[in-house]
Protein backbone atom coordinates (compact mmCIF):
# COMPACT_ATOMS: atom_id res chain seq x y z
CA UNK A 1 0.00 0.00 0.00
CA UNK A 2 1.04 3.29 -1.18
CA UNK A 3 2.01 6.26 1.75
CA UNK A 4 -1.04 7.26 3.33
CA UNK A 5 -1.35 11.44 1.89
CA UNK A 6 -4.17 13.43 1.70
CA UNK A 7 -4.71 15.93 -1.20
CA UNK A 8 -5.48 19.03 0.60
CA UNK A 9 -9.31 20.44 -1.09
CA UNK A 10 -9.53 23.59 -0.83
CA UNK A 11 -13.07 25.75 -0.89
CA UNK A 12 -12.58 29.05 -2.16
CA UNK A 13 -13.97 32.19 -1.15
CA UNK A 14 -17.44 32.87 -2.12
CA UNK A 15 -16.57 36.45 -3.87
CA UNK A 16 -14.41 33.97 -6.17
CA UNK A 17 -17.63 31.69 -7.25
CA UNK A 18 -20.58 32.18 -9.49
CA UNK A 19 -23.07 30.65 -10.67
CA UNK A 20 -23.54 29.47 -14.62
CA UNK A 21 -24.28 32.75 -16.67
CA UNK A 22 -21.90 34.79 -14.55
CA UNK A 23 -18.25 35.32 -14.52
CA UNK A 24 -15.75 37.14 -11.46
CA UNK A 25 -14.52 40.28 -13.16
CA UNK A 26 -11.53 40.71 -10.49
CA UNK A 27 -10.83 43.81 -8.15
CA UNK A 28 -8.98 46.26 -10.86
CA UNK A 29 -7.44 50.25 -11.15
CA UNK A 30 -9.54 51.82 -13.91
CA UNK A 31 -8.05 54.52 -15.95
CA UNK A 32 -10.31 57.61 -16.13
CA UNK A 33 -10.35 59.83 -19.17
CA UNK A 34 -8.33 62.66 -17.08
CA UNK A 35 -5.74 60.42 -16.08
CA UNK A 36 -6.80 58.98 -12.58
CA UNK A 37 -7.10 55.96 -11.12
CA UNK A 38 -10.12 54.12 -9.52
CA UNK A 39 -10.52 51.49 -7.75
CA UNK A 40 -13.33 48.79 -8.66
CA UNK A 41 -13.96 46.18 -6.33
CA UNK A 42 -14.55 42.54 -7.24
CA UNK A 43 -18.23 42.39 -8.59
CA UNK A 44 -19.94 39.44 -10.69
CA UNK A 45 -20.95 40.44 -14.96
CA UNK A 46 -23.29 38.75 -16.81
CA UNK A 47 -21.74 36.54 -19.65
CA UNK A 48 -23.04 37.57 -23.29
CA UNK A 49 -24.72 35.12 -25.43
CA UNK A 50 -26.86 32.46 -24.89
CA UNK A 51 -24.01 29.35 -24.71
CA UNK A 52 -24.35 27.49 -21.42
CA UNK A 53 -20.32 28.21 -20.22
CA UNK A 54 -18.51 26.49 -17.54
CA UNK A 55 -15.68 28.78 -16.28
CA UNK A 56 -13.47 27.87 -13.30
CA UNK A 57 -15.69 30.54 -11.22
CA UNK A 58 -19.02 28.40 -11.89
CA UNK A 59 -17.34 24.65 -11.89
CA UNK A 60 -16.43 25.72 -8.02
CA UNK A 61 -19.95 27.26 -7.31
CA UNK A 62 -21.76 24.17 -8.46
CA UNK A 63 -19.93 21.83 -6.26
CA UNK A 64 -19.19 23.97 -3.23
CA UNK A 65 -22.86 25.31 -3.01
CA UNK A 66 -24.79 21.87 -4.26
CA UNK A 67 -22.82 18.85 -3.10
CA UNK A 68 -24.38 16.35 -0.48
CA UNK A 69 -22.47 14.01 1.79
CA UNK A 70 -21.49 10.74 -0.55
CA UNK A 71 -20.38 7.39 0.36
CA UNK A 72 -17.33 6.38 0.31
CA UNK A 73 -15.78 5.24 -3.03
CA UNK A 74 -12.79 2.70 -1.59
CA UNK A 75 -9.02 2.54 -1.79
CA UNK A 76 -7.99 1.87 -4.96
CA UNK A 77 -5.10 -0.97 -4.54
CA UNK A 78 -2.14 -0.04 -3.32
CA UNK A 79 -2.69 3.52 -3.31
CA UNK A 80 -3.72 5.75 0.02
CA UNK A 81 -7.65 5.72 0.41
CA UNK A 82 -8.12 9.34 -0.84
CA UNK A 83 -11.75 9.50 0.82
CA UNK A 84 -11.15 13.62 0.17
CA UNK A 85 -11.96 12.86 -3.72
CA UNK A 86 -14.86 10.71 -3.69
CA UNK A 87 -17.66 13.49 -3.62
CA UNK A 88 -16.09 15.42 -5.89
CA UNK A 89 -16.22 12.46 -8.43
CA UNK A 90 -20.10 11.41 -7.36
CA UNK A 91 -21.14 14.95 -7.73
CA UNK A 92 -19.49 15.34 -11.34
CA UNK A 93 -20.73 12.19 -12.59
CA UNK A 94 -24.37 13.51 -10.76
CA UNK A 95 -24.34 16.58 -12.35
CA UNK A 96 -23.27 15.61 -16.02
CA UNK A 97 -25.99 12.91 -15.99
CA UNK A 98 -28.58 15.36 -15.01
CA UNK A 99 -27.49 18.08 -17.68
CA UNK A 100 -27.81 15.42 -20.41
CA UNK A 101 -24.56 13.50 -20.57
CA UNK A 102 -24.27 10.26 -21.00
CA UNK A 103 -21.94 7.34 -19.84
CA UNK A 104 -21.07 3.89 -21.29
CA UNK A 105 -23.30 1.06 -19.38
CA UNK A 106 -21.07 0.04 -15.93
CA UNK A 107 -19.06 3.06 -15.60
CA UNK A 108 -18.81 3.61 -11.77
CA UNK A 109 -17.00 6.31 -9.55
CA UNK A 110 -14.92 3.65 -8.61
CA UNK A 111 -13.64 3.43 -12.42
CA UNK A 112 -13.05 7.04 -12.12
CA UNK A 113 -11.04 6.91 -9.25
CA UNK A 114 -8.99 3.94 -10.78
CA UNK A 115 -8.36 6.14 -13.70
CA UNK A 116 -7.24 8.54 -11.46
CA UNK A 117 -4.29 6.76 -9.80
CA UNK A 118 -3.48 5.39 -13.00
CA UNK A 119 -3.02 8.24 -14.91
CA UNK A 120 -1.60 10.83 -12.09
CA UNK A 121 -0.56 8.53 -9.14
CA UNK A 122 -3.17 11.36 -7.43
CA UNK A 123 -1.22 13.93 -8.05
CA UNK A 124 -2.76 16.89 -8.52
CA UNK A 125 0.12 18.85 -9.65
CA UNK A 126 1.31 16.26 -12.30
CA UNK A 127 2.58 17.50 -15.27
CA UNK A 128 4.24 15.05 -17.53
CA UNK A 129 7.53 16.45 -20.01
CA UNK A 130 6.42 15.14 -22.76
CA UNK A 131 2.74 16.14 -23.44
CA UNK A 132 0.37 19.13 -22.02
CA UNK A 133 -1.73 16.69 -19.78
CA UNK A 134 -1.85 18.11 -16.06
CA UNK A 135 -3.52 17.25 -12.97
CA UNK A 136 -5.22 14.04 -11.54
CA UNK A 137 -6.72 12.92 -14.69
CA UNK A 138 -4.16 14.73 -17.02
CA UNK A 139 -6.20 17.00 -19.13
CA UNK A 140 -4.09 17.67 -22.26
CA UNK A 141 -4.61 20.69 -24.10
CA UNK A 142 -6.45 19.06 -27.24
CA UNK A 143 -9.17 18.54 -24.70
CA UNK A 144 -9.30 21.58 -22.77
CA UNK A 145 -10.00 23.10 -26.54
CA UNK A 146 -12.95 20.59 -27.78
CA UNK A 147 -14.90 21.45 -24.32
CA UNK A 148 -14.48 24.89 -25.13
CA UNK A 149 -15.48 24.63 -28.53
CA UNK A 150 -12.75 25.59 -30.35
CA UNK A 151 -11.32 22.66 -32.09
CA UNK A 152 -13.30 21.44 -35.33
CA UNK A 153 -14.98 18.40 -34.10
CA UNK A 154 -18.12 17.20 -36.67
CA UNK A 155 -21.57 17.49 -34.62
CA UNK A 156 -19.54 18.35 -31.70
CA UNK A 157 -21.81 17.83 -28.60
CA UNK A 158 -19.94 20.10 -26.35
CA UNK A 159 -21.95 23.24 -27.18
CA UNK A 160 -24.62 22.01 -24.50
CA UNK A 161 -22.29 22.10 -21.84
CA UNK A 162 -18.96 23.94 -22.88
CA UNK A 163 -16.20 24.21 -20.36
CA UNK A 164 -13.92 26.88 -20.81
CA UNK A 165 -10.67 26.56 -17.76
CA UNK A 166 -7.02 27.45 -18.14
CA UNK A 167 -4.17 24.83 -17.97
CA UNK A 168 -3.22 26.56 -14.61
CA UNK A 169 -7.10 25.91 -13.27
CA UNK A 170 -7.21 22.33 -14.50
CA UNK A 171 -4.47 21.74 -11.38
CA UNK A 172 -7.22 22.32 -9.04
CA UNK A 173 -9.03 18.54 -8.13
CA UNK A 174 -12.59 20.32 -8.19
CA UNK A 175 -12.16 21.50 -11.47
CA UNK A 176 -10.23 18.66 -12.36
CA UNK A 177 -12.62 16.01 -12.06
CA UNK A 178 -15.22 18.71 -13.46
CA UNK A 179 -13.61 18.48 -17.01
CA UNK A 180 -12.25 14.98 -17.03
CA UNK A 181 -15.57 13.17 -16.60
CA UNK A 182 -17.29 15.67 -18.88
CA UNK A 183 -14.63 14.40 -21.19
CA UNK A 184 -15.28 10.53 -20.69
CA UNK A 185 -18.91 11.74 -21.90
CA UNK A 186 -17.38 13.58 -24.37
CA UNK A 187 -15.71 9.97 -25.94
CA UNK A 188 -18.51 8.43 -25.15
CA UNK A 189 -20.91 10.24 -27.70
CA UNK A 190 -18.21 10.18 -30.37
CA UNK A 191 -18.89 6.38 -30.32
CA UNK A 192 -22.61 6.75 -31.43
CA UNK A 193 -22.60 5.63 -34.79
CA UNK A 194 -20.31 2.38 -33.95
CA UNK A 195 -21.40 -0.85 -32.77
CA UNK A 196 -18.91 -0.76 -29.75
CA UNK A 197 -19.57 1.49 -27.52
CA UNK A 198 -18.39 -0.26 -24.53
CA UNK A 199 -16.87 1.41 -21.18
CA UNK A 200 -13.88 -0.74 -22.63
CA UNK A 201 -13.52 1.56 -25.63
CA UNK A 202 -14.68 4.44 -23.95
CA UNK A 203 -11.62 3.98 -21.84
CA UNK A 204 -9.30 3.02 -24.40
CA UNK A 205 -10.07 6.09 -26.18
CA UNK A 206 -9.48 8.15 -23.29
CA UNK A 207 -5.85 7.18 -23.42
CA UNK A 208 -5.40 6.21 -26.75
CA UNK A 209 -6.30 4.74 -30.51
CA UNK A 210 -2.93 3.37 -30.82
CA UNK A 211 -2.35 -0.19 -29.08
CA UNK A 212 -0.99 1.43 -26.29
CA UNK A 213 -4.65 2.43 -25.63
CA UNK A 214 -5.36 -1.27 -25.31
CA UNK A 215 -3.01 -1.79 -22.81
CA UNK A 216 -3.58 0.76 -20.83
CA UNK A 217 -7.62 0.11 -20.82
CA UNK A 218 -6.60 -3.13 -19.45
CA UNK A 219 -4.86 -2.15 -16.83
CA UNK A 220 -7.48 0.11 -15.41
CA UNK A 221 -9.83 -2.52 -15.11
CA UNK A 222 -7.57 -4.89 -13.77
CA UNK A 223 -6.91 -2.99 -11.08
CA UNK A 224 -10.60 -1.64 -10.77
CA UNK A 225 -11.80 -5.92 -10.27
CA UNK A 226 -8.52 -6.01 -7.63
CA UNK A 227 -9.78 -2.86 -5.82
CA UNK A 228 -13.54 -3.78 -5.54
Amino acid sequence: MGKENVILIEKPDQSKMCDLGYHVVSGHFRVCQNGTKTWVDTHLRKNRGKLIMHLEENLLFLYWNNSKKYQNIGRIKEYSAHNELDSIIQFWLDYWKQNGENFPDGLTALHVKTLIAIESSFNPKARPKTSSARGLMQILDTARNALRGTSDVKNNEVRSNYIDVTAEQIEDPVVNIAVGTRWLAHKFFLLRNQKDKSLKKVLRNYYSKTPEGDEYTEKILDLYEKSR
